[in-house]
């Protein structure tokens, strides 16, 4: 069954419903090697749900930091953890970013 010129057909996950929309209603999405990466400036793809699924994924696997170009994002777990300790931050001071990952 061909679609009209503009439209794609999708998949929902969480019910399955198969749907014919608009292609520019879509975002497209990263492979999944890309769900982990520490800097989000280097996703194909760099749209809101990429990002949002990107630190879904980091933040997950508790990898609390993530690097958006030069700036650095941290989420905050529910309890402080222990690697805001003032010793963390000082073996932190004076690194380059390509030294540490995030």
């Amino acid at each position: 069954l061909s679609l009209p010129e503009g439209k794609v057909r999708v998949k929902l996950d969480h019910d399955g419903a198969i749907l014919d929309v608009d292609e520019d209603d879509v975002e497209k999405a990263n492979a999944p090697s890309c769900d982990r990466l520490e800097d989000l400036a280097s996703l194909v793809y760099l749209n809101e749900s990429s990002v949002l699924h990107t630190l879904r994924q980091r933040y997950g696997a508790s990898l609390l930091h993530t690097y958006a170009g030069p700036s650095l994002l941290v989420l905050s777990p529910r309890g402080a953890p222990a690697v805001y300790s003032e010793k963390v931050m000082h073996m932190f001071k004076g690194c380059r970013r390509e030294d540490m990952a995030p």
